[in-house]
């Protein structure tokens, strides 16, 4: 029984070491957007299978509730903070977490000449960082868990 439990620590920590860091999933999906800038027929939003199942859960909850309209806090593309977007670059960084299952990534940018700065919480789950929640910091202040339950 112990060995088998050792086996399983180990397949954890390997899962856990090719499991990217949030820093890396935001640098990515910022390059993503800005790739698609040079192509005006294309789009890129990251998977919603990067949320926490409590996101998810408000995300779920947000749309059912609008009925087939426009969503409280999906109205506007939280990853751009807005519904249009010419991002040229992102800076992305971190900032000090409050406790070893949580990051905070910053990205900073420029969109539709305003600067923006957003702030993502992850959580580790099951070895895995998710999405926890998204908050601008400047200009129009909002955090996305929030608007997604129509809370201003």
């Amino acid at each position: 029984m112990q060995r088998f439990i050792l086996v399983l620590a180990a397949l954890a920590l390997i899962a856990a070491a090719r499991a990217p860091a949030p820093e890396a999933i935001i640098r990515q999906a910022y390059d993503h957007i800005i790739a698609t800038n040079a192509h005006p027929d294309a789009s890129f939003l990251p998977p919603e299978s990067l949320y926490s199942p409590r996101l998810r859960a408000l995300v779920a909850a947000a749309r059912k509730a609008a009925h087939g309209e426009a969503a409280c806090g999906l109205d506007f593309v939280f990853w751009v903070d807005g519904q249009e977007e010419d991002i040229a670059s992102a800076d992305v960084s971190s900032l000090p977490a409050p406790d070893a299952a949580t990051r905070i990534v910053v990205a900073k940018f420029v969109s539709t000449g305003q600067p923006h700065e957003l702030h993502f919480t992850f959580r580790r789950l099951v070895g895995r960082w998710r999405l926890d929640d998204a908050e601008s910091v400047i200009g129009t202040r909002w955090v996305w868990s929030r608007l997604l339950q129509c809370k201003a």
